[in-house]
């Protein structure tokens, strides 16, 4: 089955922010262990990694929770995202040329696009999530 990126962001988009949130990567977000194996495993999973627009959406992902002004829901969603990316096997293993990414793209651009909402709707201004 052929999905386009168009048609995979239009099925992403009908996921909410509720529904990552309640996921069970969000729920092992909030462990010390998942914490410490995104500081410990980020720098060496984002060498190993050559699509460019995952490195993007990462890097994006890591300055909102490192950055300040972050609330704690927030670094639980955005941990959440990373650790998806992170992991290998998910919705669509990332073995899986191409398509593989597509998920995690989506997962990615949920979590950067509630956080530029939230800053647009704080600042009344357009944000990129610190990038």
């Amino acid at each position: 089955m052929d999905i386009s990126p168009g048609e995979w962001q239009d099925a992403a988009s009908e996921m909410k922010i509720s529904d990552f949130l309640s996921s069970k990567w969000c729920r092992k977000a909030l462990t010390p262990e998942a914490q410490a194996a995104i500081v410990r495993g980020l720098p060496g999973w984002r060498r190993r990694i050559r699509n460019a627009g995952i490195l993007e959406k990462s890097g994006q992902l890591w300055r909102a929770l490192t950055g300040q002004g972050t609330s704690n829901k927030e670094k639980v969603l955005i941990a959440g995202a990373l650790l998806y990316l992170m992991t290998p096997v998910d919705a669509i293993p990332d073995l899986v040329p191409v398509v593989g990414w597509l998920d995690d793209l989506g997962v990615a651009g949920l979590v950067l696009g509630y956080l530029s909402r939230k800053m647009e709707s704080v600042s009344g201004t357009d944000s990129d999530c610190g990038t």
